[in-house]
């Protein structure tokens, strides 16, 4: 992220020729950190307002930056060969690879984009279905009125998306991962910018425009900041329930054993718990004292009551604290499936 704010600083003080060409060494170094942070880099080119655009300067552009890629992944792939004796980028095991190898094997990766493109659009709204078509109308509206009075003004945008995400989706296709919605990230920098070239559009029209689009904004950022503050509610519901957890047990030495399954919690549910460990690092940050998952290891728990063993048997936990010491009992019934696409050590 650091080497992100540098760039668009530097965007803001330097010529659009400068910038261009510190694609070289800044999309490299992005690339390292996170798949998709070079288009972030990319955006910062197409939406500047000091362009002079055209199909000349946009092929341009764009060349410049593939080939800026291209050679981030060479620099990436000699590396590992250098250092592990592997040229690419092996996919883990835990991410489920199934790489194209056929026609069916490539027409079953493209369903892939699909789910991709469907989790996204559910998680950047909140899982909430009309802020979804709100949004791609709001999205619509906004391409047509500023490309109505300036193609190119969209036609940049619209290439730097349709770049960034098809070579995601050749990367589904090709390697069979379903990636996470993160990935798409750098299309809201597009769509922040075309939300306030139309607000400007609007307000270039008078007559009570330039106060639609004013309030336009306003409503916006209104309606993402109550759905932030629903959505901190839901993802702090866990660390809540720890803390209350905690004061439930006594302060003594020795380590903490959690029985059941994390699975049954539901402010694990909404904080989004994928893992054993979570419940296990939550506990020792809050006590400070080892902490032992049952389900993982349930030879150090053994010596433990059976019904302690068991787990709670309503959907509630429950909190023992006895002499060999303090056990947690979550509920052995799941209500959610374990997330599949998990390293085993979490």
């Amino acid at each position: 992220m650091a080497i992100l704010a540098i760039y668009a600083l530097a965007t803001t003080q330097l010529s659009d020729r400068t910038c261009r060409w510190l694609l070289v060494p800044f999309v490299p170094l992005a690339l390292t950190a996170y798949t998709t942070y070079p288009f972030f880099l990319l955006a910062l080119c197409l939406t500047r307002a000091d362009t002079q655009r055209s199909a000349k300067d946009l092929a341009a552009l764009l060349g410049l930056f593939i080939l800026c890629f291209a050679l981030a992944m060479a620099s990436i792939y000699t590396l590992n060969y250098l250092f592990h004796g592997v040229f690419g980028i092996p996919m883990a095991e835990w991410r489920m690879p199934s790489p194209a190898h056929d026609l069916a094997s490539v027409v079953e990766n493209i369903g892939l984009i699909g789910s991709f493109l469907t989790s996204s659009a559910s998680l950047m709204s909140f899982h909430f279905l009309p802020l979804t078509v709100f949004q791609l109308a709001l999205f619509g509206w906004a391409i047509w009125a500023v490309g109505h009075s300036d193609p190119w003004r969209v036609i940049y945008p619209l290439a730097g998306i349709c770049l960034g995400m098809g070579l995601i989706f050749v990367q589904t296709v090709k390697t069979g991962i379903t990636l996470p919605p993160r990935v798409s990230g750098f299309v809201w920098l597009y769509y922040a910018v075309l939300l306030g070239l139309l607000s400007q559009e609007l307000a270039a029209r008078g007559a009570g425009w330039d106060r639609i689009g004013r309030n336009l904004l306003a409503f916006v950022a209104l309606i993402y900041l109550a759905f932030n503050m629903l959505q901190h509610r839901d993802i702090t519901a866990w660390q809540a329930d720890s803390r209350e957890m905690v004061a439930q047990i006594t302060p003594v030495d020795g380590p903490i054993y959690v029985s059941g399954t994390y699975l049954s919690l539901p402010s694990g549910e909404k904080s989004g718990l994928q893992h054993d460990l979570s419940v296990a690092f939550r506990l020792t940050q809050l006590t400070g004292r080892d902490v032992v998952i049952c389900e993982m290891t349930p030879d150090v728990c053994a010596h433990l009551p059976e019904d302690v063993q068991a787990g709670a048997s309503g959907a509630q936990y429950d909190v023992r604290n006895l002499d060999v010491g303090s056990v947690i009992m979550l509920s052995s019934t799941p209500i959610r499936e374990a997330a599949h696409n998990i390293p085993d050590g979490g």
